[in-house]
């Protein structure tokens, strides 16, 4: 029902067990710290770092790897990135 040309074939699936099992391990460890926040320096060079990544989803602002959205996932102290470009 669709064209083999067509871009939507490339859309992130969005419920898939993976993303799903990050999701609540973000939610259980940053529940447990508190959510703690990075300082306001180190979110932007994260986000960078992220833009840069052959990963970086620049339609819906999200990691491909992962699933997480970048401007929530950068924000916290408990997160690092998957592929090991920025850590906790």
């Amino acid at each position: 029902m669709g064209c083999k040309d067509c871009k939507n074939d490339k859309k992130l699936k969005v419920f898939t067990m993976k993303h799903m099992k990050n999701f609540l391990t973000f939610f259980y460890q940053n529940l447990k710290s508190g959510f703690k926040q990075v300082s306001f320096d180190e979110y932007n060079n994260r986000q960078a770092i992220c833009r840069g990544c052959m990963f970086f989803n620049h339609e819906q602002v999200r990691c491909n790897d992962c699933g997480c959205y970048i401007k929530t996932k950068a924000k916290f102290k408990t997160e690092e990135c998957p592929q090991g470009f920025w850590r906790k």
